[in-house]
């Protein structure tokens, strides 16, 4: 497994049996990934909820939202950058859906996706005036 602290330059060395040469070459360590994919949340129905990925990478083209049914919401271009941050956000939600962030990135070409999010909705059916509540009980 390979993780963002990987990432930089390395030297690979190769010595060959038959004549003990000795062969070295740079090498970079380019880790592309989700590096905060989004979370299960829960929205009173009605209301607004937000989904946040991010992505680190070289060669980032774009991080795009999906609906369940692959329907594209939004598509955000990384502009040249190599870290990428988006955010989904969900007016008047009414029912609960999953949603999922893409990241496509290019030379070579690489798509990685992230697990299914669940947006869970639910209505306020009563409200009462005398409920106290008590920090930290």
């Amino acid at each position: 497994s390979v993780s963002l602290s990987d990432e930089g330059q390395y030297t690979c060395t190769a010595q060959f049996a038959d004549k003990g040469t000795l062969v070295s070459t740079p090498a970079t360590l380019h880790v592309r990934a989700i590096t905060t994919a989004p979370v299960d949340q829960m929205a009173v129905s009605g209301h607004s909820a937000a989904l946040t990925c991010s992505v680190h990478g070289t060669g980032l083209v774009s991080i795009t939202w999906l609906h369940s049914s692959g329907t594209e919401l939004q598509v955000d271009p990384a502009n040249s950058a190599v870290d990428l941050t988006s955010t989904l956000s969900l007016t008047d939600m009414t029912q609960d859906t999953e949603y999922r962030c893409r990241a496509t990135f290019q030379s070579p070409a690489l798509v990685l996706d992230s697990e299914l999010t669940l947006v869970y909705v639910y209505e306020i059916t009563e409200v009462s005036d005398d409920v106290t509540v008590v920090s930290g009980q």
